[in-house]
């Protein structure tokens, strides 16, 4: 199906939508369209699918107005099956309105620069002069921006990228560099988009934003959130975003408002670098069947933040429409992530939430309770917001915080990770469990100079089993357990050294089934070290110890332990 007549008496009408501020061209009386076709046609040359730019008339008319008339002319004839492409000369041309984006065509700006110097606005956006709900339809998408680099003004407050209510819209090998607003790109309620070989530098925003993303990946819900489009809380799916660069910039790449009970879907960030990040480098808000492998982050504020929830219900929505409308979904704790392969060095910024290299984060909300979002007159329903079914491995951690913080996490598998802190003065720990977080596998993880605890439980958590994890230097004890917290198999094959406090310790109303054959030598305190009100029989036995300075291997102040 064509969708060219309405695309071009838009372009023809209503051009002011874009500022494109065509000129020298009229429609004298008795002239039709196809008279202004063979005007418009001068402006590049069309061999096959391919419309050729001309240089001459970008230097008359604007870049901006020769791509937006170069896609009438695709529009007109493009569908399904026919994809056309628009070539622009090598150069660099100075922006002089918003380029409207339009369906099945590739957009060639190779070797070209795009120079924001005194348009404010977006310099990329889809044509949204007949915005749709959902994923759009047949006239929005299927589009491709192919190189290019995009300079932002820095008196931009909105997104030089801008798009929404489409399908199957790629990025490559494009640069985006300044720009007023944190956002670089900001897209939403796109099933099909591809970011690859793209680079993100130098967006600090103007001074005001702290929390932004260079890339941010959005849910229209609410005009402070996505506005001028429809607000139908249509969130993303099948998104790639791999082999890009962020660099200079206040976060990565994610997401940093929710809509509850709706979830982005399939979401795949994969062999991406990070440079000199102030906070987080990705953010994974509400995110569903999500892979994060293969990244480099390197002197960065912190690492990877998954999380169920927003703390304090900031940023959270529960209506779309700005209240006018419920949403009546209900909450889905099922994330199905992978975190794996990534390496991640830290170093201390202004602006994360928490130094830390993976954090996952998930809450339970025990009663109704107002939202504190920008513009938002929500009502937070209670519930349980835990992120269930979480592998973190393999990867390479420097931390200046924690290295892995889990809060409210349910089946999770944390192993064959290396974690070393640089901040031995931190009173962080290694792997920090908390927030009744359950169901837990910890194992083959290396553990170097963590400044509190190598493997810290609290707040009633429950791990199956710690295994066959290495530990050395910890500034507080290698393993510890407090506040009812339980290992409900075994504290197994693990090796602990020179700690400056025990090598495990299980305190009050704690208990773990077995403590067995784990090697503990240096520790400055006891090897183990339990003082438990649990009435459960904890079994002792196998273990190779190294008495420390009090002498002993084993001391039990309280709890039914049988030493074997």
């Amino acid at each position: 199906m064509k969708n060219g007549k309405a695309f071009c008496g838009k372009i023809l009408i209503g051009a002011a939508i874009f500022g494109m501020m065509v000129t020298n061209v009229s429609i004298p009386a008795g002239f039709g369209t196809e008279t202004v076709y063979a005007a418009w046609e001068k402006k590049y040359e069309v061999n096959g699918n391919v419309l050729q730019l001309k240089p001459d008339m970008i230097r008359e008319y604007g870049i901006a107005t020769c791509i937006g008339e170069a896609g009438a002319y695709v529009a007109e004839r493009a569908d399904e099956t026919t994809k056309y492409t628009i070539k622009v000369p090598a150069g660099t041309y100075d922006l002089e309105s918003t380029i409207p984006l339009g369906s099945y065509v590739k957009l060639d700006l190779k070797d070209v620069t795009l120079v924001s110097q005194a348009h404010t606005g977006n310099m990329l956006v889809l044509d949204w002069s007949h915005d749709t709900k959902g994923y759009g339809d047949e006239t929005e998408g299927n589009s491709e921006v192919s190189g290019g680099t995009f300079i932002g003004n820095n008196g931009n407050t909105s997104s030089m990228i801008r798009m929404a209510h489409a399908k199957n819209i790629t990025f490559d090998g494009c640069t985006f560099v300044g720009g007023g607003c944190a956002h670089q790109m900001e897209v939403a309620s796109i099933d099909g988009f591809v970011v690859k070989n793209c680079v993100f530098r130098d967006a600090k925003g103007n001074g005001t934003q702290e929390k932004q993303e260079a890339l941010q990946i959005d849910i229209p819900c609410s005009q402070y959130v996505f506005k001028s489009v429809e607000l139908d809380g249509t969130p993303m799916k099948n998104v790639t975003v791999t082999g890009c660069t962020f660099k200079n910039v206040l976060r990565g790449l994610g997401t940093h408002s929710m809509l509850v009970g709706v979830y982005h879907e399939n979401m795949n960030i994969t062999n991406n670098t990070f440079e000199n990040v102030d906070g987080e480098c990705i953010v994974g808000l509400n995110y569903r069947n999500c892979k994060i492998t293969g990244n480099t982050i390197k002197n960065c504020g912190a690492g990877i933040l998954f999380q169920n929830f927003k703390p304090n219900v900031k940023a959270v929505y529960a209506t779309i429409y700005d209240g006018k409308q419920k949403i009546n979904k209900s909450v889905n704790n099922k994330a199905n992530v992978t975190i794996s392969n990534n390496t991640i060095s830290l170093s201390t910024k202004k602006h994360p939430d928490e130094e830390v290299g993976i954090k996952v984060y998930g809450y339970e909300l025990k009663k109704n309770t107002k939202a504190t979002g920008i513009g938002s007159k929500d009502v937070i329903p209670k519930g349980d917001y835990c992120v269930d079914g979480v592998t973190i491995k393999k990867n390479v951690i420097r931390t200046t915080g924690h290295g892995i913080h889990l809060l409210h996490v349910s089946n999770a598998n944390v192993e064959e990770n290396t974690i070393t802190n640089t901040n031995k003065k931190s009173q962080k720990d290694g792997i920090f469990v908390e927030f009744g977080s359950k169901n837990l596998i910890i194992k083959r993880n290396k553990i170097l100079d963590a400044g509190r605890y190598g493997i810290f439980m609290k707040d009633e958590s429950i791990v199956k089993k710690i295994t066959k994890n290495t530990i050395k230097g910890a500034g507080s004890f290698g393993i510890g357990l407090y506040e009812g917290s339980q290992v409900t198999g075994e504290i197994s094959a693990n090796v602990i050294s020179n700690t400056k406090g025990h090598g495990i310790s299980v305190s009050k109303k704690c208990f773990v089934k077995t403590i067995l054959k784990n090697t503990v030598k240096g520790c400055k305190d006891y090897p183990i070290f339990i003082n438990t009100t649990s009435k459960k029989k904890m079994i002792v036995k196998g273990n190779k110890l190294q008495a420390g300075k009090n002498k002993k291997k084993i001391v039990v102040l309280d709890g039914k332990v049988k030493l074997l």
